[in-house]
């Protein structure tokens, strides 16, 4: 009696090269040491397969696995890539109150996203926490030093030195976008989020005027 051949789960990204191998089963099911039976179902599930490697799905999870309630975790999937579709930075307590909320509508009042839960859900579906990376433009010397140089002598020569303040100003951004969001791993996040929604949010700013006088800085 033959021995029964022991069953090997192939992660998607293998998955996906059986299916660019498919003319010869026979080579496929030594190379990746699986049934030719198993070759047969990836051939036929191939679209589905491709589906989900083409939607960001993890590409190293061998069984597909859902969470106890997988139409709460679906819904908060499409939220989440509709979100990061317009660039919107998410956390991980936003998400989870979304979750809730989600499951509320879903008709599933004892639903609890707890951290280990969201922990799963997260692995599941290849989020991590990315930094957004951006460069601040410096400021440009030679016109101000041509400003102090020709037009602020004009500015105070009829006036006395205790009549003479300096004044600057500070932004504080209280609803500062943050510096890092959860994305998908094969995510790039290159360059600060500038969606209309964003620039609106950045300019929700309290600004901060200090003055001294000129003579008292000297």
């Amino acid at each position: 009696m033959d021995k029964k051949r022991k069953r090997t789960d192939l992660a998607l990204s293998e998955q996906v090269k059986v299916i660019n191998m498919l003319n010869d089963k026979t080579e496929i099911a030594a190379k990746f040491g699986i049934s030719q039976s198993q070759v047969s179902r990836i051939a036929k599930n191939q679209q589905e397969i491709l589906n989900k490697w083409h939607t960001n799905d993890n590409p190293n999870r061998k069984r597909q696995r859902t969470g106890k309630d997988a139409d709460v975790e679906t819904a908060l999937k499409m939220w989440f890539t509709s979100s990061r579709g317009r660039d919107v930075p998410l956390s991980g307590p936003v998400l989870q109150e979304k979750a809730k909320d989600l499951a509320k509508t879903l008709n599933k009042p004892d639903f609890k996203p707890t951290s280990g839960w969201f922990c799963r859900w997260k692995e599941r579906n290849a989020i991590v926490y990315k930094r957004v990376h951006g460069e601040k433009k410096d400021a440009y010397e030679p016109a101000a030093e041509q400003w102090i140089r020709d037009v602020l002598p004009e500015l105070v020569k009829n006036y006395k030195p205790e009549n003479i303040y300096n004044c600057d100003e500070t932004g504080i951004y209280y609803r500062a976008m943050p510096e890092g969001t959860l994305a998908q791993k094969s995510e790039g996040l290159c360059q600060r989020m500038t969606t209309p929604t964003t620039i609106q949010m950045a300019q929700k700013l309290m600004t901060l005027m200090m003055m001294t006088s000129s003579h008292l800085m000297l």
